[in-house]
């Protein structure tokens, strides 16, 4: 659609939409024939999740202690750069420690 073979806006617009015509004529042939779409791409994450054994995946994994996860979340709130008086700061500090608080619940 990028390049038309038609000079102006008129006949530009006619193409575009007897383009648009033929696709859609094409799809509905496609479904009346049953014939299945294309697979849309997945990407690399998803791949790699349906790559992984489920065996492997239901694996228990060690959760870090207490104290690891205070030492994360400072670290985490030193990297924002922010003043410790900055609403962004306590509004990451407030969400870091309901993870922390979550985590440590599910144990």
């Amino acid at each position: 659609m990028r390049d038309c073979r038609y000079i102006g806006l008129a006949k530009t617009h006619l193409q575009h939409i007897l383009t648009a015509a033929a696709i859609n004529l094409g799809r509905v042939f496609a479904w009346l024939e049953e014939i299945p779409r294309a697979r849309t791409r997945s990407s690399h994450f998803a791949r790699l999740a349906d790559s992984t054994d489920t065996a492997s995946a239901k694996q228990s994994v060690g959760l870090p202690t207490v104290r690891e996860l205070e030492i994360l979340r400072e670290r985490v709130l030193s990297k924002l750069k922010l003043g410790t008086q900055a609403s962004g700061y306590k509004t990451a500090q407030k969400a870091l420690n309901r993870l922390i608080a979550e985590l440590i619940g599910s144990v």
